[in-house]
């Protein structure tokens, strides 16, 4: 086994915030994530949650690529996360917290994650996509069809924060009028809104968490259709959801014991972080 250097994935004591709240530290992101497998027995070889022994990905994944004409092909995880960790209160809280206060607090969290994986990975994301990315842009919300916010979205107004990404944020897609779901995607979901801005280019499309991926293969396959030369997604987190069973269980036991290395990602030549085994022990 690898002898990993970075400090335990284990959830920091928040800091105490105004008025009795709490907030979560901002440390480049290394107090609120947990390694990400690489492809292997029981780990699913798109979005690298929890996959059935003998599968090569996951039910969702094998449910909802086949329901778009062009899913996305490589999905990079920046960490991942289960509903009661530190970073799932920043994934939620960023864009719900009561008091802006907090909402600024933990969308600086979120930019500091992204900031600190971008500034090492980009590059083997460049390298999937075959060439810099033009344009960076997110998976919108699914609201009311045809409507672009005037406001931007939250995960937008995150990224713009990050001076590696402000240059070349763009909002490319509109809510469509195809229903998308839960293990539920669809062409027609998202649509461009101006195929003009979408055609030759190759595009980082980030989103803040992939559950079943059914938005995040709408989004890709909206711009693939549109004329995207490339698109390569990052994802802040996916879930893992322990108890929806043992092995779910033994599976997220096994990732989140391991120290989080920011050197190290699923698309990097070399990997310090182990697959985990169909048990959900560390290979």
């Amino acid at each position: 086994m690898a002898v990993l250097n970075f400090p335990s994935s284990r959830p920091r004591s928040p800091a105490p915030l105004r008025g009795g709240s709490t907030l979560i530290p901002v440390l480049g992101g290394h107090g609120l994530c947990t390694a990400v497998p690489a492809s292997g027995r029981g780990v699913c070889a798109l979005c690298h949650g929890c996959c059935r022994p003998g599968w090569s990905v996951c039910s969702s994944c094998a449910r909802v690529t086949a329901q778009v004409a062009r899913p996305c092909s490589v999905i990079a995880p920046m960490s991942l996360y289960s509903p009661d960790d530190a970073l799932q209160r920043v994934l939620r809280r960023y864009k719900d917290a009561p008091l802006a206060e907090e909402r600024t607090h933990y969308r600086e969290a979120l930019a500091g994650v992204v900031a600190a994986f971008l500034s090492r990975h980009e590059a083997c994301l460049e390298a999937a996509a075959g060439a810099p990315f033009d344009v960076v842009t997110v998976v919108p919300s699914t609201g009311r069809t045809g409507r672009v916010d005037p406001a931007p979205h939250p995960l937008e107004a995150a990224l713009a924060t990050v001076p590696t990404v402000a240059g070349r944020l763009r909002t490319l897609l509109a809510r469509g009028s195809a229903p998308v779901g839960h293990r539920a995607a669809a062409d027609g979901a998202f649509v461009p809104i101006a195929a003009s801005t979408v055609d030759g280019t190759r595009v980082l499309l980030v989103d803040d968490t992939l559950t079943t991926g059914a938005r995040l293969h709408s989004a890709a396959s909206a711009l693939s259709s549109a004329g995207a030369r490339s698109v390569v997604a990052a994802v802040v987190g996916r879930v893992v959801h322990p108890d929806r069973d043992p092995r779910h269980a033994r599976f997220w036991t096994a990732v989140s014991s391991r120290c989080f290395d920011a050197t190290s990602c699923v698309l990097c030549a070399h990997r310090a972080v182990e697959p985990c085994d169909a048990r959900g022990a560390i290979a």
